[in-house]
């Protein structure tokens, strides 16, 4: 099954976000300087990210994120959503801000150092992180009540993306199919052949991330795989690998 992929485009930089979901359940986030195609695999997480409610700083370092988990311990008072920053492509918390429900957690730059957060207007935006240096956020309150709000306007890209091709900042075309990444038929990064791992990185140590080493994963597919070749004949490798995945996960 090709992953659903969504890129978020820096509005004042060469850099994007690309969000990969798939296997069920799983995301990758990845950093993608689209003036010279670099690709830089980041975290993987354990929930969902809602890709309509991120966003990347006009520099291009930041990455702004809302997301909920689906299995394992919580910390940083979270319960069960929160929108967070942190350094693409890591997932790492530099600071996060809880949310009680899914309603709102939109988050948005305004410059490399503001971002709005949109919550409901009985409820509190409040963090216990110490915000980096000089960096601030503005609460987008909605609902019925809301009150009156002059906000300053969030700069958006110029670059597009439709789940099958789009144009980065510089007007420059690209397609998504079949799980790659191409531009005039030159591949950028093959999206398809991903499976989850313990990120090595400390930066990928957060909520959620995957709780295999690499090693661990990969003895368990080498032992697993060859058994489930018998059962299931003819069945692409990357299809056998996200069977054996979902049967270790539980989902």
């Amino acid at each position: 099954m090709t992953p659903r992929v969504h890129i978020e485009f820096s509005s004042g930089s060469s850099m994007a976000a690309i969000v990969r979901r798939g296997p069920s359940k799983w995301v990758r986030l990845l950093a993608w300087n689209t003036a010279d195609d670099t690709i830089t695999p980041g975290s993987w997480f354990h929930g969902r990210i809602y890709e309509d409610r991120c966003s990347v700083s006009p520099d291009g370092t930041l990455f702004a994120y809302f997301a909920t988990k689906y299995v394992g311990p919580k910390s940083r008072g979270v319960d069960y959503a929160w929108t967070a920053i942190s350094k693409l492509p890591w997932l790492t918390a530099l600071a996060l801000w809880p949310q009680d429900d899914t309603y709102g957690g939109r988050a948005k730059f305004v410059d490399n150092q503001t971002l709005i957060i949109d919550i409901l207007h009985w409820e509190p935006l409040t963090t216990n992180d110490k915000l980096p240096k000089g960096f601030s956020v503005l609460p987008r309150k909605f609902g019925k009540r809301a009150p009156e709000q002059h906000l300053p306007p969030t700069p958006q890209s110029t670059a597009s993306f439709d789940g099958s091709q789009g144009f980065d900042q510089n007007g420059r075309s690209f397609q998504y199919e079949d799980g790659r990444l191409v531009r005039k038929g030159r591949l950028i990064v093959d999206l398809g052949e991903m499976l989850p791992i313990l990120n090595d990185h400390p930066m990928s140590r957060t909520l959620g991330n995957a709780f295999l080493s690499t090693k661990s994963f990969e003895q368990l597919v080498t032992m697993a795989i060859p058994r489930l070749s018998a059962l299931l004949p003819g069945v692409p490798r990357r299809r056998e690998q996200e069977t054996i995945l979902s049967l270790v996960i539980g989902h």
